[in-house]
């Protein structure tokens, strides 16, 4: 399991997530809001959970998720990552263009 910043899949450069998909399987993945480690943690930022399953030998298989698209709602624009088009039921947040944060 991974707890890391939204930018591992969402970043235009896909070479991280070449790396692990070269070596683990996704099994799931959830996007907490900005705001879910603020009052711990005294942090904000929207936070991805990456539950990865370690693979037996590793592969050159390319999964969706390592793709990314461009979200565009209004005049302004975000690269996300494909797992979140295509998994929407994942996603614990509003999605908005607001500030600088996602």
């Amino acid at each position: 399991m991974y707890i890391t910043s939204r930018f591992t899949l969402d970043k235009k450069d896909h070479r991280i997530r070449k790396w692990l998909t070269r070596r683990f399987d996704l099994l799931a993945a959830v996007r907490l809001p900005e705001t879910a480690f603020e009052e711990n943690a005294g942090m904000k930022g929207v936070t991805d959970i990456l539950i990865m399953q370690k693979r037996i030998e590793e592969s050159e298989e390319v999964p969706l998720w390592v793709n990314t698209s461009v979200f565009k709602p209004n005049y302004r624009a975000a690269t996300v990552n494909q797992y979140c088009f295509e998994h929407p039921d994942m996603i614990i947040l509003v999605s908005s263009m607001k500030g600088r944060m996602w």
